[in-house]
């Protein structure tokens, strides 16, 4: 509902951590030699947002927030 406050609740916030703990584990290093501050925002952005969209599996999270960094990296947007 509009206006309406999401949270998520410590497990899902759990989930949220370890998919964004793994998906950074994944990312080659070179992913973070220019702007390393940009590549965590933008997991960050795409975990917060998937997990409150209802996403609940870690692997979806990670996959997703590794192909969102991709696809901004590919368009060269921070």
């Amino acid at each position: 509902m509009l206006g309406m406050l999401q949270v998520l609740l410590p497990n899902e916030l759990n989930l949220a951590a370890e998919a964004y703990d793994k998906a950074l584990g994944s990312l080659p290093p070179e992913a973070f030699e220019l702007q390393p501050y940009t590549v965590r925002r933008l997991v960050a952005i795409h975990v917060i947002y998937a997990a409150l969209s209802g996403v609940r599996d870690p692997a979806r999270l990670r996959d997703g927030a590794l192909e969102y960094v991709r696809s901004r990296a590919r368009k060269g947007c921070s």
